[in-house]
């Protein structure tokens, strides 16, 4: 997400996201001066469930002309994931000339949601944070046309891991066992903390990643001991 802003959004650009989704997307995008268009997340009355509202990204997109549509999938802080058609049909909906973001930095949680195919005008931004815990490295990539690596490569020095970091990285893709083992261990401490927090009563929506949402309900709710 560093460097994407700066290849991809001009100043005076508009970028289209989810009031209160990851906000990364949104410091880059003022860096480069561009104009922040937010809409809010779809909210399922019936299940609690917060998710992105890809039509709304789109009706907003084409509204204000936007350069730049980003959605996480699955998303933070939700742990809501759309499947990869609904992607592609966004992809297919938006204006050829805006360029889409999607975010799968828990992609690795929910590997058959991820987008397979190459999608025009479009980038798949990934992590090694989350299922290989290199929080602390920042080892990150992207999934694009080639020329936009090239114009990327421009700018991508002031970006640069160092090669400690890289050699790590490329031990630990190499270990097969590790990525496996690691977020199967993940997504069972994930499921009992969530049983856990159910059997509070406490409301704990669906998750695609390492982490889990509670939903609230009233003050008063809230107030019980």
């Amino acid at each position: 997400m560093v460097i994407l802003p700066g290849a991809r959004v001009s100043p005076g650009d508009v970028v289209v996201t989810t009031a209160g989704t990851y906000p990364t997307v949104k410091y880059f995008a003022a860096g480069v001066g561009a104009e922040l268009v937010e809409v809010p997340y779809a909210d399922d009355s019936a299940t609690g469930q917060y998710s992105v509202d890809l039509s709304a990204l789109c009706q907003a997109a084409v509204s204000c002309n936007a350069s730049a549509v980003y959605v996480a999938n699955p998303d933070n802080p939700t742990g809501h994931v759309h499947k990869p058609e609904d992607i592609e049909t966004l992809r297919s909906s938006l204006p050829a000339h805006t360029t889409l973001i999607v975010d799968e930095a828990y992609v690795d949680f929910a590997r058959e949601m991820g987008v397979k195919r190459r999608l025009p005008n479009t980038v798949q931004l990934r992590t090694m944070s989350k299922a290989y815990a290199m929080a602390g490295l920042r080892i990150g990539y992207w999934l694009s046309e080639e020329e936009w690596v090239k114009k990327a490569d421009q700018i991508r020095t002031q970006y640069a891991i160092n090669n400690l970091s890289v050699h790590v990285a490329e031990m630990l893709i190499a270990d097969a066992d590790f990525g496996p083992k690691l977020l199967a261990e993940t997504v069972r401490l994930r499921d009992e903390l969530s049983a856990a927090l159910r059997s509070r009563g406490m409301l704990v929506l669906p998750s695609a990643t390492n982490f889990v949402m509670v939903r609230y309900g009233s003050d008063e709710e809230v107030a019980k001991p």
